[in-house]
């Protein structure tokens, strides 16, 4: 079944453009993965009583067209099934019914407890009823970040209050916020397409982070960590 949320971009979803951020879109996803998981039942109070969690582990977004303040949008997101640990889920956020934003991402079920992946069993995903259908040609299931031995470029970030989720690591969201801005500031570029893969979740002790980026091709390599921890990693491609 595909799930549709309706929303309107609103001031604090934008940039000194007008134009979505990266960030507001990786929220976008998140609220309707989110609100969809509520209508088949799985409520966070299902999830906690259970010791379960989905946790993202890849996410690939690729931009047609940045929608702008005051669109009207609608954000599309559905089950395509799971395979062993992962599960997998697609997005098409639209306006006026044309594409503006495609998404794929794999998600991780993991035991709460011990921070440890459980299979997904077939039932949990039966719930959501899965659609075989992709919202782009998509390469995330099988994407490994390139490891950079040397960056062209390192960014420092302190990481605020807000930046904290309910989980009480940083939002999966927020990562796309320093990607966004590092390369703007670097580049002054914007980002037409970007995958990332998490490896490591950065809890409330952490207060400093830092951006890698190089430079491979036609895109840029990219890794948010902290000395020789590599808590995401990824590549995108600007215009």
């Amino acid at each position: 079944m595909k799930f549709k949320v309706n929303a309107i971009i609103n001031s604090y979803d934008i940039d000194f453009k007008g134009e979505l951020t990266l960030n507001a879109i990786a929220k976008y996803f998140q609220i309707a993965a989110i609100t969809h998981s509520n209508y088949a039942g799985y409520t966070n109070g299902f999830f906690t009583e259970s010791g379960f969690a989905w946790i993202l582990n890849r996410l690939h977004i690729k931009i047609l067209e940045y929608p702008v303040y005051m669109d009207k949008i609608n954000v599309i997101t559905w089950s395509k099934g799971s395979k062993g640990f992962f599960a997998f889920r697609d997005f098409i956020l639209e306006k006026s019914g044309e594409k503006c934003v495609v998404g794929s991402s794999v998600w991780l079920l993991i035991d709460v407890t011990n921070k440890r992946p459980v299979k997904v069993k077939k039932e949990i995903v039966e719930k959501y009823t899965v659609e075989n259908k992709n919202a782009f040609n998509s390469n995330i299931r099988q994407y490994k970040p390139d490891k950079i031995e040397k960056a062209d470029n390192v960014f420092e970030y302190q990481l605020r209050y807000k930046d904290y989720d309910i989980n009480g690591h940083v939002n999966n969201s927020v990562y796309f916020e320093l990607i966004e801005d590092a390369i703007y500031k670097e580049y002054n570029k914007k980002v037409s397409e970007i995958k990332i893969c998490y490896f490591k979740e950065i809890n409330q002790q952490l207060r400093d982070v830092y951006v890698l980026l190089t430079k491979k091709d036609d895109s840029l390599i990219y890794s948010i960590c902290l000395e020789d921890t590599v808590f995401a990693s990824g590549e995108a491609i600007v215009s």
